[in-house]
């Protein structure tokens, strides 16, 4: 439920409250009529700062959880469930190995030293 439901169902709850309590005669009906009033006012306050708080949560929460640490440990199981990379090295024939230090061919690699 969102924040407007919960104040909708609180709305229609207050005036059952006040019925049952007029009629038990815990309260005068202006007693109700005035609680009924001001209960609306404080939900309505409430729910004006649910917004804002949610926005200061996340943003410690975000602040706490985005941690260096904490990315590497939610990280963790996903690389563990990786299979290792396999990989062949491989080295130059002794004709090409001849090439790389010879002035006559062009280095288009790296820049010389």
């Amino acid at each position: 439920m969102n924040s407007e439901q919960i104040a909708g169902q609180i709305r229609q709850l207050l005036p059952i409250v006040g019925t049952l309590a007029t009629a038990l005669g815990v309260l005068s009906a202006t007693d109700s009529a005035a609680l009924v009033s001001n209960l609306s006012t404080i939900v309505a306050g409430i729910a004006a700062l649910i917004g804002p708080v949610m926005i200061v949560g996340s943003m410690v929460w975000s602040y706490f959880n985005k941690t260096d640490k904490n990315i590497v440990a939610a990280a963790a199981p996903a690389l563990e469930r990786l299979d290792p990379v396999k990989g062949k090295i491989v080295t130059a024939a002794p004709e090409l190995r001849g090439l790389v230090n010879n002035p006559a061919v062009p280095n288009v690699v790296a820049p010389k030293p």
